[in-house]
């Protein structure tokens, strides 16, 4: 489970994690990219060089959206759509000749009318008798199958046998991973935006069976010689989602949460302040006048804010380049508190990107427009809380930054 706050990366992270897994893009593509990793992760660069290499086999690549299902049906749903965007639709695993056998027992025991329709169906193409249709699919006969398919939609009035969203996701996963092409070597699975899944769920008092969850986690788990990998995406951990809802969906929680490896993205705020230098852009002949006409006042606040020693990890060179200057308006105050107020609202509307680039009355682009250029005016803290105020007043009352706003 990879966890980390709005604005880390988390879903670029996933995405190049899936292009590499699955070869969805020529070798020299991760050109660039293998070439910044030998520089701080070789070990890392060269399983990308090796992943992406011409004659290796891939990963079947599978997108969760839960979309208000139930977990299996999100997880059966997810491999059905991925099977049919890379053009194999046309699999056919021996849980899809299982599930045929198992819909024609249900019409027998619960639905008679249904089984008389397959049985007349049957006798009216001369295809034979159900017992006979039955046999077929035990012996997992194409043939049998496609005639199945035909009556099914004939019982049905037209509807399509869908077998994947039959079962057990585990089994389905599994027995499909085995009928892959041969330049295939495994599934990875990704279900994004899974604590909110969680949230919302427990959140309109649904009763949510995690043990699925489980199940395909142990499953995963055990699969050695075609691998199904599974990583869910969440902003902060589970735990903290179901707290709200009582220390049941908490226990009911960590029954599965030790089937997962924990992943945290936690961002270096050094880099932050090097972000922000980089999307606050000051060049030209303007800038460096506006440095030498304001040299004074750059120079005091530099030393005032090295006595804070808020910057301490910083040389005295990046602490002028990122935060005093390279920042500016910003209040080298509200540089340090932005990456950090950012990360504890943890929400996508109110990012560390949204305050100096959205058109908010208290972000960046307006503090600008309204401030004479000639001035030495500073973006302060005051609207940097403003602007994540009503974020703030939206948390609930176990986030501990909404505790500090109280």
């Amino acid at each position: 489970i990879l966890i980390g706050p709005y604005g880390t990366g988390k879903s670029h992270l996933v995405l190049v994690l899936l292009s590499v897994l699955s070869k969805l893009l020529p070798p020299e593509s991760f050109e660039s990219l293998t070439r910044k990793m030998k520089q701080t992760l070789p070990e890392v660069a060269a399983l990308i060089e090796t992943c992406v290499a011409p004659h290796s086999s891939k990963m079947l690549p599978v997108l969760v959206e839960s979309s208000g299902k139930s977990l299996e049906q999100a997880l059966l749903l997810g491999l059905r759509n991925s099977l049919e965007e890379y053009d194999l639709g046309e699999l056919m695993p021996s849980t899809t000749y299982q599930a045929a056998q198992e819909q024609i027992n249900e019409w027998r025991e619960q639905y008679p009318q249904a089984y008389h329709m397959l049985s007349e169906y049957l006798i009216e193409s001369k295809q034979g008798d159900a017992e006979t249709l039955e046999a077929g699919l035990r012996k997992l006969d194409d043939k049998a199958y496609a005639l199945f398919c035909d009556a099914y939609r004939e019982v049905t009035h037209g509807a399509v046998f869908e077998p994947l969203l039959r079962g057990r996701p585990e089994d389905v996963y599994r027995e499909l991973a085995k009928s892959l092409p041969q330049e295939y070597k495994g599934i990875v699975v990704v279900f994004d935006e899974f604590g909110k899944y969680l949230e919302t769920a427990w959140g309109q008092s649904q009763d949510i069976d995690l043990k699925p969850l489980q199940d395909f986690a142990e499953a995963c788990n055990a699969s050695e010689d075609i691998p199904i990998q599974l990583l869910l995406v969440s902003h902060k951990p589970i735990a903290q989602y179901a707290m709200k809802f009582g220390s049941e969906k908490v226990n009911e929680w960590k029954k599965v949460e030790g089937r997962f490896k924990t992943l945290e993205m936690l961002p270096q705020v050094s880099k932050a302040y090097e972000v922000i230098a980089h999307v606050v852009m000051q060049e030209g002949a303007e800038w460096e006048f506006y440095q030498s006409s304001w040299e004074n006042q750059f120079e005091e606040l530099i030393e005032q804010v090295q006595k804070t020693r808020l910057f301490s990890e910083l040389q005295i060179g990046d602490l002028e380049q990122y935060v005093v200057k390279g920042a500016f308006p910003l209040h080298p105050l509200t540089v340090f508190a932005l990456p950090r107020l950012a990360q504890k609202v943890a929400q996508n509307e109110r990012t560390i990107f949204t305050f100096l680039t959205e058109n908010d009355f208290h972000a960046l682009p307006s503090f600008l427009r309204r401030t004479d250029v000639e001035s030495f005016k500073l973006l302060t803290l005051d609207e940097l809380y403003d602007y994540f105020s009503a974020s703030m007043q939206a948390l609930d009352e176990y986030n501990d930054i909404r505790a500090v706003e109280l």
